[in-house]
């Protein structure tokens, strides 16, 4: 299923995003807030898990109009009440709004799709931009050991709420 946004396009994942992904992954400038950078070898491994695990609900980032990849959307599904995001947008894009269209458009979709009770996600602290988001799309953050640069981020679905208007902000 493709989801179009204003100025992108969500698709599903196929072997033609190889190259792009692993450039994403293996990219120092595109990793820049996580812990551990990612080596060709790895990246084509997760790559592969990605297409894979009917548990991994992901989707390539692409422009509207050039279709050039522009970074990757994932939710692990593993948990069947609590889905687990995973996001990261080529530095090329950051600042603009891109991340916050196209996670707005995914999680919309994922309400309507999967019987969840929270989606989750954790962020470096010191990606301010990252922590931004996750607060507009209202996510709360929950503690987290000390030890760790990270904060985990929820979002509780409720019973009875209008699935289909969490996201529109």
């Amino acid at each position: 299923m493709t989801i179009a946004t204003q100025r992108m396009l969500l698709l599903p994942y196929t072997d033609v995003y190889e190259f792009d992904f692993l450039s994403l992954l293996c990219s120092p400038g595109n990793r820049f807030f996580h812990q551990q950078p990612f080596s060709v070898s790895s990246a084509r491994a997760q790559f592969h898990h990605v297409l894979a695990d009917s548990n991994i609900y992901a989707m390539a980032v692409v422009d509207n109009e050039c279709r050039e990849y522009m970074g990757h959307l994932a939710l692990d599904l593993h948990d069947k009440d609590v889905g687990e995001l995973q996001f990261i947008l080529n530095r090329l894009y950051w600042g603009r709004g891109y991340a916050t269209e196209a996670l707005k458009a995914f999680l919309q979709n994922v309400s309507l799709r999967f019987t969840l009770k929270k989606i989750r996600i954790f962020v470096n602290a010191q990606n301010q931009p990252a922590v931004a988001l996750m607060r507009k799309l209202g996510f709360i953050s929950r503690s987290v050991s000390p030890e760790t640069p990270e904060i985990l981020y929820e979002y509780e679905l409720t019973a009875g709420e209008p699935e289909q208007k969490i996201w529109q902000v």
